[in-house]
């Protein structure tokens, strides 16, 4: 009899769980099963649009500078943190928020090395920008005492850390219309305004209206309501399609 036997009849005598058989599959600590999980994060963390993007690369950008020190060539990220950074901002399935490319796949996009790929996810990830996820999926058709699954490619997540919140909020901010141009939009509307007041009820809705069907429903809209004022006023003619009020 085995020692492996041996260990599972010891332990249905005593009446204990049968010990888990380890596989010595070849994976990282903290892996799951690619899933819902990292859909759900994609979408949660990594679907923005193109202004946001450049919004974010700007700021990393701001943020490397701001946080060198005297006799340092670089920031926090240096130049491979922010090509890594940017990668993933331009790399990453826009609907859908994909982004799980190995590191080798990284680093022959950006032509340096995995282990410099490896640097400047660390990086990343220690400014708050960057977190990911490790991923094992099972084997097909396995051998019985072989390894069960396998790694693959990590879920990476673009985080938004509270010093980058602080600095979207004013890169993406509309900017203040100038003075002048505020004035002449009040001009424009005011003279709008005057000039609709005294045009008639056609005149208005086709200005405000461009859909034909909809049109011709407030036109008989208008219609019935001044012939209803005009009976309670005693007024018997109908009124023309394009009078005032």
């Amino acid at each position: 009899m085995t020692a492996r036997a041996i260990g599972e009849l010891a332990a249905g005598i005593a009446g204990t769980k049968r010990p888990v058989r380890r596989t010595f599959a070849p994976v990282r600590r903290n892996s799951r099963h690619a899933g819902e999980y990292e859909v759900r994060r994609w979408k949660q963390d990594n679907v923005f649009g193109a202004a946001e993007r450049r919004a974010r690369l700007k700021a990393a950008k701001k943020y490397d500078r701001e946080t060198k020190v005297p006799g340092k060539p670089w920031g926090q990220l240096g130049p491979n943190g922010l090509q890594v950074y940017e990668h993933v901002l331009k790399a990453r399935d826009y609907k859908n928020g994909r982004f799980d490319q190995a590191a080798q796949t990284i680093a022959n996009a950006l032509r340096i090395s995995r282990k410099t790929v490896h640097a400047a996810l660390a990086r990343l990830k220690a400014v708050g920008l960057l977190d990911w996820q490790r991923r094992t999926e099972p084997i097909e058709d396995p051998e019985p005492f072989g390894p069960q699954v396998r790694q693959i490619s990590n879920a990476y997540f673009l985080l938004v850390p509270k010093w980058l919140r602080s600095m979207l909020g004013k890169l993406l901010a509309e900017p203040p219309v100038p003075i002048d141009h505020a004035w002449a939009q009040a001009e424009d509307r005011a003279a709008v305004g005057s000039m609709l007041a005294a045009a008639g009820i056609d005149a208005r809705i086709r200005y405000h209206v461009d859909e034909p069907g909809l049109a011709a429903a407030l036109r008989r809209f208008a219609e019935t309501r001044a012939r209803s004022e005009n009976a309670s006023n005693g007024v018997t003619l109908n009124p023309a399609p394009g009078m005032k009020e």
